[in-house]
């Protein structure tokens, strides 16, 4: 398991939209987006920012399919986390495999299992 990490979030508050940047202890952009200036988009920010980083006991599927996953493409198994958010359903982030990170929706670990290994190894 990896070590619990450390991030940091800047935000470039603006008028109509604010700017996220989301970087790591070495200071590697790990995420970038924007939100609008409303409560809508307020809200999904103060939720995108509680990612939560989980493990092979408190996610063994997500955890099980990503190290089957990363070993297939012989490469490091990416640390995982699990947000709640109304926005995209997952999303990788990295400079490369060896900072690389998968974050999911957290209603979409329940369909997690039927996602088909074959059907994620052609995409």
């Amino acid at each position: 398991m990896h070590p619990t990490p450390t991030t940091y979030a800047g935000i470039d508050w603006a008028t109509r939209s604010h700017a996220v940047c989301v970087i790591d202890e070495t200071g590697a952009a790990i995420d970038r987006y924007e939100v609008e200036h409303s409560e809508a988009g307020l809200r999904s920010l103060a939720k995108r920012l509680t990612a939560r980083e989980v493990s092979e006991t408190s996610a063994p599927t997500l955890i099980g399919e990503l190290d089957y996953l990363a070993n297939r493409a012989s490469l490091p198994t990416p640390r995982a986390f699990i947000f709640d958010s109304d926005q995209p359903n997952a999303f990788a982030t990295g400079q490369s495999p060896s900072v690389a990170s998968v974050a999911v929706k957290s209603c979409d670990r329940s369909r997690l299992p039927f996602l088909r290994r074959k059907e994620s190894l052609s995409q």
